[in-house]
């Protein structure tokens, strides 16, 4: 259908920009003007352009969803005086995106064209990036940071989590035949994710980092779990890369904070930046008030614990209760558990095929992408609810799943 050219580029766009809140050379609100025009355009277009506009019934689709957002009223309305509902945006923007993610799904071509197009946006903004930070280093972003230490984001962290997001999208260009994988595309394909991961590394945020490195670990693991032999070759070229930039660069991943026992607390706290003191005392804080939570403003929870609590469940606990909190969890765990099976399901069908569908490549990097955004949640407060830029990409692919599980079934 070429009425949905428009919202798929402008929703490939949007995702290969996700992680990006400013660039050099334009200015700063007129960019994230652009941005926000670009998510608005691609919804509203995609609506009126779609002849499929449904979403699932049941506990993992609108009843559940329900229930999440019924918990989260009643705890603002319980804690009123120290609560307002401008968490409300935060939840309703992962539910359009689910929305979005769900219908667009029963596209597949635009469905490919959208990530492709953000695969071209991201690999671009990372070499951009890397001229920037090799000839202009000294660049201070409009948040006042050095660009070697902020990347494109807002904050190291912002944009090497945002990056983990995208970077399984180059799996969209591997071929395979009956005589094995195209050596130019699997070598295209490498020459993206390490450019992506070259500025994922060189800003120094290390969370989307190792999250996004696990879940690779964790893909060859599956993929080669028969094949020792490729298995033991794959994992060390990534591992001994790693462990040789681990050691050459302590100071800038800050590895350096640890001067003794890695095993003790307060070193595991120093070298995550306090997050095992800070999720301590939002534990605590829970504890007092675990049902409905102390809300989310002046006098709420981050002023009664002093943080949020470096963790999404933490946090939502501490401002909205547990019962919110656990509801959300289990909604998402699910897709989660989904997700790792899907791994195990089609890396197992790859092996044994001749052929790589298009399906299948989709199915498998979203499955990734999705597993990779979870293990970001436990160390990022903001990560899925609370920053939408740099979640919009993951509520889509969540929403693309349900949809292709709904097919399958």
């Amino acid at each position: 259908m070429k009425v949905l050219s428009i919202p798929t580029t402008l929703f490939g766009l949007y995702f290969g920009l996700s992680p990006v809140f400013w660039l050099p050379f334009l200015d700063h609100t007129l960019f994230l003007v652009f941005k926000t025009t670009l998510v608005f355009a691609a919804v509203i277009t995609f609506i009126i352009t779609s002849k499929y506009q449904s979403f699932p019934a049941g506990l993992h689709g609108y009843t559940g969803l329900l229930f999440i957002f019924f918990a989260y009223t009643v705890s603002v309305l319980v804690s009123i005086n120290t609560s307002n509902f401008n968490g409300l945006v935060d939840m309703l923007y992962p539910i359009v995106m689910l929305y979005a993610g769900y219908n667009f799904a029963k596209y597949e071509d635009h469905l490919k064209k959208i990530f492709k197009i953000a695969l071209m946006v991201i690999g671009a903004i990372s070499i951009i990036y890397l001229y920037y930070v090799s000839f202009h280093g000294n660049i201070l972003s409009p948040y006042d940071v050095s660009i070697k230490d902020a990347g494109f984001g807002g904050l190291r962290t912002g944009w090497s989590n945002g990056l983990a997001l995208l970077i399984f999208l180059p799996f969209l260009l591997l071929r395979k035949s009956e005589n094995g994988f195209n050596n130019i595309r699997l070598i295209v394909t490498v020459v993206f994710i390490v450019t992506i991961y070259t500025s994922m590394f060189l800003t120094g945020g290390r969370t989307g980092l190792l999250a996004s490195l696990f879940t690779m670990l964790f893909f060859l693991v599956i993929y080669y779990r028969r094949n020792y032999l490729k298995l033991l070759l794959s994992l060390m070229i990534l591992i001994v890369p790693i462990y040789y930039f681990a050691n050459v660069y302590q100071d800038h991943l800050r590895i350096d904070r640890v001067t003794g026992n890695i095993t003790e607390i307060e070193n595991v706290d120093e070298i995550t930046a306090g997050r095992v003191s800070l999720n301590k005392t939002a534990i605590n804080h829970i504890i007092i008030k675990p049902f409905f939570g102390w809300g989310n403003s002046d006098g709420g929870f981050r002023d009664n614990a002093r943080t949020s609590g470096h963790n999404l469940w933490l946090r939502l606990g501490g401002e909205y209760g547990m019962i919110f909190s656990l509801l959300l969890f289990v909604f998402v765990l699910r897709m989660v558990f989904k997700s790792v099976r899907n791994v195990f399901y089609l890396c197992d069908d790859i092996n044994q095929s001749d052929m790589l569908s298009e399906i299948k490549k989709l199915k498998l990097l979203m499955s990734l992408i999705i597993i990779t955004g979870f293990i970001i949640t436990f160390s990022e407060p903001g990560m899925l609810i609370g920053s939408f830029q740099l979640s919009s990409v993951w509520w889509f692919i969540f929403g693309n799943l349900m949809s292709i599980d709904n097919d399958e079934h």
